[in-house]
């Protein structure tokens, strides 16, 4: 069986961090509020660009963040980032591969773990799921595959704790010489546990 491979970008091919770290501190910075190690901003990734800078500006606050002060933060953050990211992003593997399709973020499809975007490439790649592998670094991207039915394969060197990825029982491979052993071996590529197929 052939398989096509879909590749999650943040955390899994490259470590982003540093640069939503610097573009959000920037942000933070010229309003007056505090700013974040790039651990604690770690943390609060994986969500989209409005639940970071949300995130960032908890404990500001007593009770809710104003909308106008998040509104703020996220415009300083779009600002900043376009400008950051390139210094700040470090390619983890596969630099030299061309990527047959790359596509981030777009208003035509709700957000993982929704699976719409991923059956998008499965569908323009004229395959069913069950002949594609998700490869990813956190429960976004397992429950992903869960809802689009693909194969399922995640790396420990992303933004997820082991446990949240332990659950879906697929392998966690956790250097690249072991996750290049695992695509190769096609046709033992697992699909994660059903209990997972459900959009949180």
């Amino acid at each position: 069986m052939k398989t096509g491979f879909v590749f999650d970008l943040d955390g899994t091919l490259v470590d982003s961090i540093p640069g939503i770290a610097r573009g959000l501190n920037l942000a933070l910075k010229s309003l007056g509020y505090p700013e974040h190690s790039v651990n604690a901003i770690r943390g609060m990734v994986g969500r989209g660009a409005r639940e970071l800078c949300l995130a960032s500006l908890k404990g500001c606050f007593n009770g809710e963040v104003p909308e106008e002060a998040f509104e703020a933060v996220h415009r300083g953050f779009m600002r900043e980032y376009p400008h950051t990211w390139q210094d700040g992003t470090v390619p983890h593997i596969l630099p030299e591969v061309p990527f047959r399709e790359v596509m981030g973020f777009s208003e035509r499809f709700p957000r993982k773990p929704e699976p719409d975007s991923l059956l998008s490439i499965v569908r323009s790649w004229g395959m069913e799921p069950e002949q594609v592998c998700m490869v990813g670094d956190s429960a976004h991207d397992g429950n992903t595959a869960v809802n689009a039915g693909t194969r399922l394969v995640l790396v420990g060197w992303g933004y997820s704790s082991r446990a949240a990825l332990d659950v879906f029982r697929v392998p966690v491979c956790a250097s690249v010489t072991e996750l290049s052993a695992r695509l190769r071996d096609e046709d033992s590529l697992p699909f994660p546990v059903s209990a997972h197929r459900t959009i949180p």
